[in-house]
């Protein structure tokens, strides 16, 4: 029989529920208290998941804490690339304690009375790390366990190295620039969708455009994309193996593209 002492003292072995995702990195910031509020400052940032076929995945949106100090330090030496909205800073992770919560858009919203959903995690683990174009080297220890029961990881870092990083092919249903006005309903969370998708502004379009694009000869509607592309003002490039959009094309170059998708080029969000 176990004395009351022995059992209170014994540690305890929690359950614990971790998820690994893929996806892309951003505005990793201090957070501190401010005037009236109670908690200790801590670190956070934004991660956009990725699930399902890469030409065309789903994107969810959570927000981070990152309590691991040594998952924050491999981050630490990135975060003005994390920070810059024109690098893509795509990685692995695993999360701890990832809830959703829902709540009701206020009555100064663009969608007043509308269910939405926040979704939350905590960072305990960095499997994979690419910023821009380089892949970044992490140590890793293969004996590290996931759970307090003694349950090995099981080569998952290497798996999330292996992973390959989607890349900007544009389905039937997505297209390759995409008019985006501010008056639209829930414009913020669009911006920050075609964001994560790899979208960037471009200025004298004033539209959202992906920068670069591989097509597969196979496809059935090849030749058309590439005929759309042209006309969107993409060029092909032979050492990248793709079609990039020329972002500092004189502003006279724009106008027939633009009369070209001005009225049929809308956002449609993913379901």
């Amino acid at each position: 029989m176990i004395s009351n002492s022995k059992a209170q003292s014994a540690p305890i072995n929690y359950f614990n529920a971790h998820t690994e995702g893929l996806g892309y990195l951003d505005s990793l910031e201090l957070v501190n208290p401010k005037s009236g509020q109670d908690f200790a400052p801590f670190w956070s940032a934004n991660f956009c998941m990725l699930e399902g076929n890469p030409l065309n995945p789903d994107k969810t949106f959570i927000s981070l804490k990152i309590p691991c100090e040594k998952a924050l330090n491999e981050l630490l030496p990135f975060v003005e690339h994390i920070n810059d909205p024109d690098t893509k800073v795509f990685v692995g992770l695993r999360l701890a304690d990832y809830r959703a919560k829902p709540f009701v858009y206020g009555p100064e919203s663009q969608t007043p009375g509308k269910l939405g959903v926040n979704y939350s995690a905590k960072l305990i683990n960095i499997l994979h790390l690419k910023v821009g174009d380089q892949t970044m080297k992490l140590k890793r220890n293969e004996k590290a366990t996931t759970t307090d029961f003694g349950v090995h990881a099981q080569g998952s870092a290497r798996n999330a190295q292996l992973a390959q990083e989607p890349t900007s092919q544009a389905p039937n249903n997505r297209p390759f620039v995409v008019q985006l006005s501010q008056t639209e309903p829930n414009f913020e969370i669009t911006k920050e969708r075609l964001k994560g998708e790899g979208y960037r502004w471009a200025r004298d379009l004033t539209a959202w455009v992906l920068p670069s694009v591989r097509l597969d000869k196979s496809h059935p509607d090849f030749q058309a994309k590439v005929a759309e592309l042209k006309s969107l003002g993409y060029r092909w490039n032979k050492a990248a193996t793709a079609w990039e959009f020329e972002f500092n094309k004189p502003q006279g170059a724009f106008r027939s593209t633009n009369q070209q998708f001005a009225q049929q080029r809308t956002y449609q969000q993913p379901h």
